[in-house]
């Protein structure tokens, strides 16, 4: 591999155009950005030609490597400022998945239910996709109404049962069990 810039500087160009941008990836349209003057129909044909260098394919792979690199350092370091983890999603869908009506509410000295949110720790409060609060009256008739929504549990737990491997997908099921030659 090449860490040095080739010292045709069309040559480098058309190695910098294919690995970043636009025209990454694409032969016939680093040919032209490298500011090879040639009608466009023959473009492509003279890219293949320029890839098949040796000294041109081992610059590329080089930029591609350290492309690359970079793209890695740059996920790591995002993922890092965002805290995102495997563990941190893994929890997001349990506090989903197991998020419980119970947890919102009280029953206040009447006995009526309250959404009650004001023990509720932060991490519990993950479970909620939708509150809405409406006031209707003035002074001593005035009511609020609460409506509380939670998460769609389903897709959270099974989600999470994929991870731990909880599910067997009968067609994996049935084609293990022909390949031991139990049906």
């Amino acid at each position: 591999m090449s860490s040095t810039p080739l010292k045709n500087p069309r040559w480098e160009k058309f190695c910098q155009a294919y690995v970043r941008g636009e025209t990454g990836g694409n032969g016939a349209a680093s040919y032209l950005a490298a500011g090879y003057r040639v009608d466009p129909k023959y473009a492509a044909r003279n890219a293949v030609t320029m890839l098949k260098r040796p000294e041109v394919r081992a610059r590329i792979a080089w930029l591609q490597a350290e492309l690359a690199k970079v793209e890695e350092f740059a996920m790591a370091r995002a993922a890092e400022r965002l805290t995102l983890s495997k563990e941190a999603v893994l929890a997001q869908h349990a506090r989903i998945g197991f998020a419980n009506m119970a947890d919102y509410i009280r029953h206040d000295e009447h006995g009526r239910i309250v959404i009650d949110l004001a023990n509720v720790e932060r991490d519990r409060m993950a479970g909620i996709v939708d509150l809405v609060v409406t006031e209707r009256g003035e002074g001593a008739s005035r009511v609020s109404t609460v409506r509380i929504k939670l998460g769609e549990r389903l897709g959270a737990l099974t989600n999470l049962g994929k991870h731990f491997g909880l599910f067997i997908d009968k067609m994996e099921a049935n084609h293990d069990r022909t390949k031991v030659g139990i049906i």
